[in-house]
């Protein structure tokens, strides 16, 4: 599953911890989808972890140019069509070979 960060990570109090979120979305259905980064005991380190995070990007973000994207579809697409081609030939010789 591919993800990519939509905001900046927060911080929240869950139970005795402190949590660092950040939102996102699967970059394949297009469905929203947070993603716990840590949790920490005390606010302070939790704060110190999501600014840390967002300054260096490292949230998870997977950032592709449009080229890499075009490429990958275009290697799925040939694969495909190449198996629907291969399964149509053999398809052929049985129906040769039935004959």
């Amino acid at each position: 599953m591919a993800w990519k960060q939509t905001s900046h990570p927060t911080v929240q109090k869950q139970r005795d911890t402190w949590v660092v979120r950040a939102d996102g979305i699967d970059t394949v259905s297009g469905a929203r989808k947070p993603r716990q980064l840590g949790s920490y005991p005390s606010r302070r380190s939790a704060r110190a972890a999501a600014s840390s995070a967002a300054a260096a990007g490292d949230a998870g973000a997977e950032r592709d140019t449009v080229g890499t994207v075009v490429d990958r579809w275009v290697t799925g697409v040939e694969r495909a069509v190449a198996g629907e081609r291969l399964g149509a030939v053999e398809a052929d010789i049985e129906a040769l070979a039935a004959s």
